[in-house]
């Protein structure tokens, strides 16, 4: 029976890779004149995944499998398996239905709310995606917190107290960094944002996610609006934000991709073939984008390719004034354009508004004043306009609400494994001075990336650093880095 278990989620699965091919096209590849063929495309396709994914057969098998003759790998996956038929099963197809419908035209308003910075156009739309998405949340687990089920879709394994705790702990150290930061000149960076053919940039850019381990036989590498990863590795970056940007973009994907590289295929379309969630994921692309590609060691290596790529822009400029520029800490209004320090405080400001209006407290036409109350609070600056502050995000479009602190979730984790990685490996930062990245690769490979979802994150983050999940590592990071930066006491 577990077998027919898994045949069945596996035919699901496999669907859904489908539709992730469809969606990585309708982004990179996909000509204009092609989107309403697309869309019937996406609908019969997402239809049939869905059938798939609740058939009542699932629902029976999960009842009738004795799970003490299971294997715990097996156990493992029929845990997660249930999860998911759970949560799909439990709300009714015409609220489902009803959600799609909304998140088409709740997209569409955003988008010319955010072009005419109007948010009276958003807000009705706002108001319906937070009332059906704690509708949803209730038929999943009417005995539970709303807004800790929602969470829980994106990061199955912690409590929004959890998050509180350690969120809090992060703050305690940003904030009064950053104030400390702010009262210190800022550089001139404009180097870093003069034009770069996008012909030099990609050559370059390929041939660096090739240098930490990107490999171009299972993915590649292509422009889109907005960088993502998706179709099992495939990754994307863009120009628009300037050449220093899309280099950071580029190895933060290229951190997703090997991820997704590295799953288990023996178990493709099940949960042990999966990711392990949200969070897990972020800390991949953080390991590499901040810890790997902010770090001053990386740069000793790599900087002489990239002065050599985009000749003659940065002759003349040394590395350690192009590792200082790419670390400075500035608070500005887009999250997207965000240093690494201040990163974390727009996260901290979703998650607590985010919070507040799946519990009621706040409404949604308050949205825009407690945005700008809460970027003063946390970084001392005001947006000008709401395009600016609380309209810049796709997600609450989408009703996507419980995402965003998978971003910093993912973050911490990335700051325990770098340091966990650092002792077991061995004076790592040598080996980055001098390219040597495999072990590094093989490290994440043997203690994340091989186990899908074997484990829950905690204990995927205990058994891979010896230590409860914790802030401390991240919050000793930034601190060791940005007072060594910036000369503070």
């Amino acid at each position: 029976m577990y077998e027919e278990l898994v045949r069945m989620v596996k035919e699901a699965g496999v669907l859904g890779s489908v539709l992730e091919v469809l969606g990585w096209d309708h982004e990179v590849m996909m000509p204009p004149s092609a989107i309403a063929l697309r869309g019937a495309q996406l609908a019969v396709v997402e239809s049939l995944a869905h059938k798939l994914k609740t058939d009542p057969r699932i629902g029976e098998l999960l009842i009738a499998i004795d799970r003490k003759a299971l294997t715990p790998e097996e156990a493992a996956n029929m845990q997660e398996i249930e999860r998911s038929y759970e949560r799909s099963v439990r709300v009714p197809a015409s609220l489902v239905e009803e959600k799609s419908s909304l998140d088409i035209q709740s997209n569409e308003a955003w988008k010319k709310a955010r072009e005419e910075n109007n948010f009276a156009l958003f807000l009705p739309f706002l108001e319906q995606e937070v009332d059906v998405t704690r509708c949803m949340a209730g038929y999943i687990d009417p005995s539970a917190d709303p807004y800790q089920v929602l969470l829980n879709e994106f990061e199955p394994d912690i409590s929004v107290t959890e998050l509180n705790v350690l969120f809090a702990e992060i703050k305690a150290t940003v904030v009064p960094l950053v104030e400390a930061i702010s009262r210190q000149p800022v550089p001139d960076t404009t180097i870093l944002r003069r034009r770069v053919s996008e012909a030099k940039q990609m050559k370059y850019l390929r041939s660096l996610a090739t240098a930490i381990g990107y490999d171009f036989t299972k993915g590649r590498l292509d422009t889109a609006t907005h960088p993502f990863t998706g179709c099992y590795g495939r990754i994307t970056t863009r120009f628009s934000d300037g050449w220093a940007q899309a280099i950071g973009s580029t190895i933060h994907e290229a951190g997703h991709g090997k991820y997704e590289h590295n799953l288990p295929i023996e178990h493709f379309g099940t949960p042990l073939g999966d990711y392990r969630s949200m969070g897990v994921h972020e800390s991949q692309s953080r390991l590499w984008e901040n810890h790997v590609g902010r770090s001053r060691e990386f740069w000793l290596w790599q900087y002489p390719h990239l002065q050599h790529a985009y000749r003659p822009l940065l002759d003349g400029l040394p590395v350690d004034e192009y590792y200082r520029f790419i670390n400075v800490v500035e608070p500005g209004f887009i999250r997207v354009n965000a240093d690494e320090l201040t990163y974390s405080m727009h996260i901290v400001l979703r998650f607590e508004i985010e919070q507040a209006l799946i519990a009621g407290t706040l409404r949604a036409k308050d949205v825009p004043e407690a945005w700008n109350r809460g970027m003063q609070k946390l970084l001392g600056i005001t947006p000008p306009t709401d395009t600016l502050g609380c309209l810049q995000d796709i997600h609450w479009s989408s009703g996507a609400f419980g995402y965003f602190p998978t971003y910093l979730y993912g973050s911490m984790i990335s700051a325990q494994l770098w340091e966990a990685a650092s002792v077991e490996i061995g004076h790592l930062d040598e080996k980055l001075a001098v390219g040597d990245l495999g072990v590094l690769n093989e490290w994440l490979r043997e203690h994340i990336h091989r186990h899908g979802c074997r484990f829950d994150t905690k204990e995927l983050v205990l058994r891979a650093t010896g230590e409860e999940l914790n802030a401390k590592a991240f919050t000793g990071y930034l601190n060791r880095k940005f007072r060594d930066l910036y000369r503070l006491s």
